[in-house]
């Protein structure tokens, strides 16, 4: 397995930013991940694990980390109504393997841009419905090597995943449990939440996915577009006309230091009209 230094990482991630990360691996099968989680990383951030991109803010210069790709640990298996997925396999793709056999509540990720290892990672969700609702067990790699685990290890709440018992590095794979409904419903329920979601986000723009989570009973992109700031730009970077809560790449210009600055000022005009301190859903890496 090759280990390339000094990668470039705008196309690693959906808002095309960042300069370039000290370490790059691309595994191949589990064998080669396996070989990584125990050699670890002396990084600042060390070891990485990256799927589409999405839900991550890099650097202009140097990411002082080990960027591990892990879109080839990416097998599916089907056992009746229980999923068998590997951390690499993209959350459409679940959602589509699941609607074929009518599996109606896996529906819900077809929106969702990302792949399971991250959507584990921060409880990820859409339309009232979270990852973690239909997870029998995980694989995870801990201090003290491979474990198998389950939903009571864990607390888990609105975009937030803890385990109780170790510290987990990495998410390898999952076991989900979708309850089977009839195939023309799944895939009508599924179809029409993809148009919804067309309606109400930008599509087609080198965005992160929300940037800021929502506040309980709130819509932090409703908020946000009440104060008027659909639009504004600072140098490459714009609040998106459509959702206040997505920030875009416009035509690939935007520098980290554009972004930033447009997400410092966003929450400050949210605190001084509301004395709100948003909180960020995308994951920051300096």
């Amino acid at each position: 397995m090759l280990i390339e230094r000094n990668k470039p990482i705008k196309r690693l991630n959906s808002w095309r930013l960042g300069g370039c990360v000290s370490y790059y691996s691309l595994p191949k099968n589990k064998a080669d991940l396996m070989m990584l989680l125990e050699s670890g990383s002396n990084t600042k951030h060390g070891l990485v694990f990256l799927g589409l991109g999405s839900n991550v803010f890099f650097p202009d210069g140097v990411l002082d980390a080990h960027i591990v790709n892990m879109k080839h640990i990416n097998q599916l298996t089907l056992q009746h109504d229980i999923m068998c997925v590997d951390s690499g396999v993209t959350l459409a793709r679940i959602a589509k393997a699941g609607v074929r056999l009518g599996m109606k509540q896996a529906a819900f990720l077809a929106g969702i841009p990302g792949t399971l290892g991250g959507a584990l990672k921060m409880n990820a969700g859409a339309n009232g419905a979270s990852i973690w609702d239909y997870v029998i067990s995980v694989e995870v790699y801990t201090d003290s090597g491979l474990k198998t685990l389950y939903p009571e290890d864990f607390d888990v709440g609105y975009r937030s995943v803890h385990c109780r018992g170790c510290s987990v590095h990495c998410f390898l794979s999952a076991r989900l449990k979708f309850t089977v409904d009839v195939v023309s419903d799944a895939m009508g329920y599924m179809k029409m939440l993809l148009s919804n979601r067309n309606l109400v986000q930008p599509i087609g723009t080198f965005n992160c996915g929300c940037v800021f989570r929502n506040i309980p009973g709130k819509s932090i992109g409703k908020l946000f577009d009440e104060l008027g700031l659909k639009g504004l730009e600072i140098g490459g970077a714009r609040i998106s006309p459509v959702h206040a809560n997505f920030i875009e790449n416009i035509a690939k210009g935007a520098t980290a230091e554009d972004v930033w600055a447009l997400i410092h000022c966003m929450q400050d005009a949210l605190y001084a009209a509301h004395q709100i301190k948003p909180e960020l859903e995308v994951v920051v890496y300096d």
